[in-house]
């Protein structure tokens, strides 16, 4: 078993984070998990790259979440210190020398720096304040269902207390009329949703990527075990046909089918507002609806939050997905920018065009592989197509057919194109037939 580490730094530091004397750690750990965490967190903070080896049955998934978020949080807990630092430092040492220019190039340099500090922390604020202000809708949200459940309670209460009052008025034969109490009804569809993207995200975070998702369920489990399961916001990805939960989509015969299928439904969705004459929007009917019905900015906002403020893996998404008749996909994406680790597969990882796709950014962040002998043979893949002996045939005849009909009209240039095309076919077949 194997693990590789891949560590990019934002900020270069002289003064380097040591390991600390105790793990943070569910039990005692044995020395051989010590060794692994103490080397980790020092190959990260090194800004290195590590590949680690060590033998089953020696906790190295534990080993691994403790030892890498030990070193994230100390190290992003630092980071803010030193931003705020040098924000809040005005100070220049001026030289003694006459050289004028060259004091103003290095004020200049300076203030530049501390323009890209401020910048950096106002991005760790907003972060910030995005958590908080889910975190507080959430409990908002908590705190209506008591007070519903309360509403319900006293709506029972009143209504016993009524039936004895009308006893009371039955026996005693009077006629007094009572006020008529009207139920208060909440909608728990009218949640807006005031999440917005950000441009580029360049925030560090952790990337965990492993061969399958049964793997990657395992390794979310673990996190939730572990002494950072309250303290660390996890986010897993998967494909379309893992995490869809449409049931026309799902049922379709290939990946390929299933994500252009969603891709179709979503071009739908996001069609040009139309405009009155006064070019102002016109109001959307509700009954009308097209596009996907899972993928709607309300559920999947809710479902998003679910993902953010507890750890989930790709079964809980999915299941919360269709209990809520939410789009587990899309939330799960929009849930990145908030995240401080990320679970994914490795095709989504190796391959740019799913990660530019997705909005993946590695830049400045930590990635660790899983399983990473498996490396060479997923990336070949990725990268490769499987052509089928009929598949060349067909290939064969069509243009044998496209010859024989054309060839009067053709040019000797493309008759000696098609020749060829024909000839490496007919090697292929052969090629294919022998082994």
């Amino acid at each position: 078993m194997y693990y590789a580490f891949i560590c990019r730094k934002s900020m270069a530091s002289d003064n380097l984070l040591q390991p600390p004397d105790k793990f943070k750690f569910p039990f005692p750990p044995y020395d051989i998990q010590e060794q692994f965490m103490t080397e980790l967190f020092q190959v990260l903070e090194g800004g290195k790259l590590g590949i680690f080896e060590s033998p089953t049955g020696t906790g190295k998934s534990l080993s691994l979440i403790c030892g890498a978020l030990t070193w994230f949080l100390e190290s992003e807990k630092q980071k803010r210190i030193k931003l705020e630092e040098l924000v809040n430092d005005k100070t220049v040492d001026d030289d003694d020398d006459d050289d004028w220019f060259a004091a103003a190039g290095k004020k200049q340099e300076y203030n530049q720096k501390r323009l890209e500090a401020k910048e950096e922390l106002e991005r760790i604020k907003v972060k910030d304040e995005k958590l908080a202000k889910i975190k507080a809708k959430r409990s908002q949200l908590k705190q209506t269902d008591i007070e519903q459940n309360k509403d319900e309670f006293n709506e029972l209460f009143k209504e016993v207390k009524w039936m004895q009052k009308a006893v009371q008025r039955e026996l005693s034969q009077g006629a007094g009329d009572e006020d008529i109490l009207v139920e208060e009804y909440f909608s728990d569809e009218e949640v807006d949703d005031d999440y917005e993207a950000d441009e580029e995200d360049t925030s560090r975070r952790i990337f965990f990527c492993s061969r399958t998702h049964s793997q990657l369920s395992q390794f979310v489990r673990e996190v939730k075990k572990s002494p950072f399961g309250s303290d660390v916001s996890l986010v897993s990805l998967a494909s379309r046909a893992v995490m869809c939960v449409n049931p026309s989509v799902k049922k379709l015969p290939s990946q390929a089918a299933i994500n252009e299928k969603c891709l179709e439904l979503g071009k739908k969705k996001s069609k040009p507002t139309a405009l009155d004459e006064d070019e102002n929007p016109t109001k959307k009917s509700k009954s009308g609806g097209c596009g996907c019905p899972y993928n709607k900015n309300t559920g999947t906002a809710v479902l998003r939050d679910q993902a953010i403020l507890a750890i989930h893996d790709i079964e809980d998404l999915v299941a919360a997905g269709r209990k809520t008749q939410s789009c587990p996909y899309y939330a799960s994406r929009s849930a990145v920018p908030l995240a401080q680790m990320v679970v994914l597969p490795y095709n989504t990882l190796l391959h740019a065009g799913t990660r530019k796709a997705i909005g993946l950014n590695l830049k400045n962040s930590i990635v660790i592989i899983d399983e990473a002998h498996n490396l060479l043979d997923t990336i070949t893949n990725i990268h490769s197509v499987n052509i089928s002996g009929a598949q060349l045939g067909l290939a064969y005849s069509q243009l044998a057919q496209y010859r024989e009909k054309y060839s009067t009209r053709l040019k000797v240039v493309t008759v000696i194109v098609n020749w060829i095309f024909l000839h490496l076919i007919l090697l292929f077949r052969l090629r294919i037939s022998c082994t």
